[in-house]
């Protein structure tokens, strides 16, 4: 049988600290997302006063829909180079 060897955990106060390290961190993280928070609603807030906001939204609605029957136009191509790449494969093992 195997001698067990003696093992010594030495436990620091090093976690500590970088524990309270870690916890003042992520406290400063979170008074930046509340920071970042206010001024985001504040400027929603400006955008929706001054009417900002209406006249944004309909150029991108329409650059959606132009995206949009781009996207359907190339998934047509590609719809249609899958079917050529299928019936090729087909007629190469109807060939086999």
């Amino acid at each position: 049988m195997a001698k067990k060897e003696k093992i010594d955990i030495v436990r620091s106060k090093d976690f500590s600290s970088v524990d309270d390290e870690l916890a003042a961190a992520l406290a400063q993280l979170d008074e930046a997302n509340v920071r970042v928070t206010e001024v985001l609603d504040s400027e929603k807030l400006d955008a929706l006063l001054n009417g900002a906001a209406e006249s944004d939204s309909a150029p991108v609605a329409e650059e959606t829909t132009a995206e949009k029957e781009g996207e359907s136009e190339k998934n047509e191509e590609l719809k249609g180079d899958s079917v050529q790449q299928q019936e090729e494969t087909q007629a190469q093992s109807d060939e086999a």
